[in-house]
């Protein structure tokens, strides 16, 4: 679907700058600096992994199961970017000081975004991640009509209790299908 404009909610998947701002927030909350080792999991073409590195000059690695994406990557951070399953990381414990996934975890199935959350858990010290979740009837019908990538479907009360259940202790936040 990467460049496919007749894919349904995607139209194309180009950067337009809008990571800055997500980039240089997640830098001061985390306190990323040119020492920092930093992971997407699920990372795409690695626009917030590129914008991240253009700030602080920090080591950045991405992990993406799709080829395409990443040969279609910034050539700054395209040498950096693995083609590998995100349920079975090819990294160290703690070896990053921040594994984020924005928005790629609900796009698994069950047993591989179990295998995946307790992974980006192992590789990380501190990690934050988003999934898309819902409230109410009216978010999760939209949720299920409206994305096409979607294989778990959790509300935000059961993405709680699965985090508990994993031991996920990184931080989370929702996208919700209004």
């Amino acid at each position: 679907y990467w460049d496919n404009k007749d894919f349904p909610g995607y139209q194309g998947y180009y950067y337009d700058g809008r990571w800055v701002e997500s980039a240089k927030k997640i830098i001061k909350y985390y306190n990323l600096n040119k020492n920092s080792k930093v992971l997407d999991v699920g990372c795409g073409k690695g626009f917030l992994l590129s914008d991240i590195f253009e700030i602080t000059k920090c080591d950045v690695y991405g992990v993406d199961k799709s080829n395409y994406a990443i040969e279609n990557s910034s050539e700054i951070i395209r040498k950096k970017l693995l083609n590998v399953d995100s349920k079975q990381l090819p990294f160290n414990d703690n070896e990053f000081d921040l594994v984020i996934s924005l928005s790629m975890l609900y796009a698994l199935e069950y047993d591989d975004l179990v295998s995946s959350l307790k992974e980006i858990e192992r590789v990380g010290k501190k990690k934050f991640i988003t999934v898309v979740s819902y409230n109410t009837n009216e978010e999760k019908n939209n949720l299920i009509n409206l994305d096409a990538t979607r294989k778990t479907v959790k509300s935000i009360d059961e993405w709680k209790l699965l985090f508990k259940e994993v031991n996920y202790t990184g931080d989370y936040w929702w996208t919700i299908y209004l």
